[in-house]
C-alpha cells in the first residue's frame, strides 16, 4: 500500500527512526512529507541532509511553528500521489488539517491529535474540526485525554485507536555513556578540578525538556533545594535564566544546566541520572500531553517520578512514583522514598525497562499503525 505520512515532527532526525522501521514492511511504500523548517521557542529546526530508505517530501511552509495556523505550500506532490492511505499527524482544528484531507484526493486519511483538553477554540477552528472529523477515516489519539476529546467530537469509538506518536530505539537509551556527559561539565572544588556529574557524591536528580512555565522546573528547583540532590537541567528556554538565577547561591556543583543538547547525546545525560523528573503543571490551554523523556529515561534504566498533569501517570504506570501538580514537598517526599529504598529503586527500573518493550518501542507502533491502516481499506473495500 502507498502511504504518505505528513507531520512537522520530522525535521528532527531521531524521529526517524520509527519510519525507517515503518518503510521497511514489504506491504508498504511509504513517502513522508515535511515542512522545510519548524520554529521553535529556541531554535529553527531543519532535517539534515541525509539518505532515507523511503522518499522524503520537502514542502515550504506558512507560519511555521504555529500549530494551528501553519501550512504547506507546496501540496501538489500529494494530491497527484493516488496514495492509498494518508497519515497526517496535525490537531484536527489547525488549518494543515483542512488542507491534507482535502489534498487527499479521496484517500483514506488516518489523523493523529495529542489535544487533550478542551481549551478555548476560535469559532473557524471549530468549524474546520467539525469539517475534518467527519472526513477521517480513523483517529489515533496520543493519549487518553486525546481519545476522550474526540469520542466527545462524535468520532465513533472503533474508528480511534491510543497510541503514542513515536515510539523508541531501547538500544539507544540503553546504550548511554555517562563519562562522555561528564566531560563537558567540570567545576572546581578544594583546589581540584572534577565533573559536576561525577559518580561519588549526593545522587543527580535530571529534567531534559523545554524550559518554560508549564513544565514546572521550578518546583524542580525548590524541591532540590532543601534536599541532599544534585541537579541537572538539560534544555533550554524562556524560564532558563530565573531557574538559574534562582540557583545561583547554591553550593558549587549542586546545580548544573546544560543547556540544549543534541538528541544524539541524551543518553549520555541520562547515564548520568539516578532519577529523571518531569513536573509539568496544567494550564488553562495545556495539560502534559505524553512527555517522549519519561520512556527514554525508563530504557535508560533510570527510575522516573512525574507530576499528576495530564498523560504523565498513564505513562509512568506502574513503572514509576507520581506526585501532585505544583507540590514541591510531594515531589520531595517521593524523591526521598525512591532514595531510601533500594528495593523501590529496583523495582522501577525493572518496571520501566519492561513497560517500555511492552508498550512504546518503534515496532509496536509501527505493527499498531500498520493494522489501522489495513482496517481503514479494508472498510473502503480495498
Amino acid at each position: 500500500m502507498k502511504v504518505w505520512v505528513v507531520s512537522h515532527t520530522y525535521v528532527v532526525a531521531v524521529h526517524h527512526d520509527k519510519l525507517r522501521m515503518l518503510g521497511a514492511l514489504d506491504d508498504i511504500e511509504l513517502t513522508v512529507l515535511i515542512p522545510e523548517n519548524w520554529e521553535t521557542e529556541t531554535a529553527t529546526v531543519r532535517l539534515p541532509h541525509m539518505r532515507f530508505p523511503y522518499d522524503v517530501v520537502v514542502s515550504r511552509i506558512a507560519r511555521s511553528g504555529r500549530i494551528g495556523a501553519y501550512r504547506y505550500l507546496d501540496c501538489a506532490p500529494l494530491r497527484r500521489a493516488r496514495a492509498d492511505v494518508v497519515h497526517a499527524e496535525v490537531e484536527p482544528w489547525s488549518l494543515a488539517a483542512l488542507q491534507l484531507v482535502r489534498a487527499a484526493a479521496g484517500a483514506p486519511v488516518v489523523l493523529f491529535t495529542w489535544e487533550n483538553l478542551e481549551g478555548p477554540r476560535r469559532l473557524i477552528s471549530r468549524a474546520i474540526e467539525r469539517y475534518v472529523l467527519r472526513r477521517v477515516a480513523h483517529v489515533i489519539a496520543g493519549n487518553e485525554g486525546a481519545r476522550a476529546r474526540m469520542l466527545r467530537r462524535g468520532v465513533p469509538d472503533p474508528h480511534i485507536t491510543v497510541l503514542p506518536q513515536l515510539g523508541i530505539d531501547v538500544a539507544r537509551y540503553a546504550g548511554g555513556h555517562a563519562a562522555r556527559a561528564r566531560a563537558n561539565h567540570t567545576i572546581t572544588t578544594g583546589g581540584q578540578v572534577h565533573s559536576a556529574l561525577r559518580s561519588l557524591g549526593p545522587p543527580i536528580v535530571g529534567f531534559i525538556g523545554r524550559l518554560v512555565p508549564e513544565k514546572g522546573v521550578d518546583i524542580l528547583v525548590e524541591a532540590i533545594e532543601r534536599f541532599d540532590a544534585r541537579l541537572l537541567v538539560i534544555g533550554d528556554g524562556v524560564a532558563r535564566a530565573g531557574l538559574e538565577a534562582r540557583t545561583s547561591t547554591w553550593p558549587a556543583g549542586k546545580a548544573t544546566f546544560t543547556g540544549a543538547v543534541p538528541e544524539a547525546a541524551v543518553p549520555d545525560y541520562l547515564a548520568c541520572m539516578d532519577a529523571l523528573v518531569l513536573p509539568s503543571r496544567t494550564t488553562a490551554s495545556w495539560a502534559e500531553q505524553f512527555g517522549h523523556v519519561l520512556i527514554e529515561a525508563m530504557a535508560a534504566g533510570v527510575p522516573v517520578v512525574g507530576s499528576s498533569s495530564g498523560a504523565i501517570p498513564e505513562v509512568i504506570g506502574e513503572a514509576g512514583l507520581v506526585f501532585p501538580e505544583g507540590d514541591a514537598a510531594g515531589l520531595r517526599a517521593q524523591l526521598a522514598a525512591l532514595f531510601d529504598d533500594p528495593a523501590l529503586r529496583k523495582r522501577a527500573v525493572e518496571r520501566g525497562r519492561a513497560r517500555v518493550e511492552r508498550l512504546y518501542t518503534n515496532e509496536r507502533i509501527v505493527r499498531a499503525q500498520r493494522a489501522i491502516y489495513a482496517q481503514v481499506l479494508a472498510e473502503r473495500g480495498r
